[in-house]
């Protein structure tokens, strides 16, 4: 049992048997750098894809809200015309006091929605700028990995290619 691993219930003889018993094809042919850099590429990506989408995302909502917002306040104008119309005509006192106040509070409704509305447009405006600066940081790094994973394919390509081909360098001649 000297060369034998015991995991859980499961007795594995032989590794080293075990192991030349793999197939060449599942072992990969990429070095640990390519591998590495292929991971961390592939994080890099799915990252800025996932700020693009919350941007887009962002954006949606920024619409919709506003777009909310425009319809209450146009809501509120049509009762502000409504109000107009009807105290054109003489009614009594009271209503007309009770008409005073209503307007009075649509037109305090108007104004907290386009102070709304600029709020939501200043959060939008750090969202959006925040999720750029994000977008900005994984696209640095995403091309940084990009450059090095093919500054690290070139050298691999001179290490393995047939030097009489390539070109002749300035210390080739020393």
């Amino acid at each position: 049992m000297e060369n034998q691993i015991i995991l859980n219930q499961y007795t594995i003889g032989n590794l080293e048997a075990t192991l030349s018993e793999i197939p060449p094809s599942k072992i990969s042919s990429k070095s640990l750098p390519e591998i590495l850099f292929s991971s961390k590429a592939k994080t890099l990506k799915a990252t800025v894809k996932q700020l693009l989408d919350e941007i887009e995302l962002r954006k949606t909502l920024h619409a919709d809200l506003i777009n909310r917002i425009n319809y209450d306040s146009r809501q509120c104008g049509n009762l502000l015309e409504e109000i107009t119309l009807l105290t054109r005509n003489n009614y009594l006192i009271e209503r007309a006091v009770d008409f005073s106040s209503r307007r009075t509070q649509i037109e305090v409704q108007i104004i907290d929605l386009e102070k709304e509305k600029r709020q939501e447009d200043l959060v939008f405006w750090k969202d959006i700028a925040t999720l750029k600066k994000y977008l900005m940081i994984a696209l640095a790094d995403y091309w940084d990995i990009a450059r090095k994973n093919k500054l690290l394919n070139l050298e691999n390509e001179t290490i393995k290619g047939d030097r009489t081909t390539m070109p002749k360098t300035q210390t080739d001649y020393w």
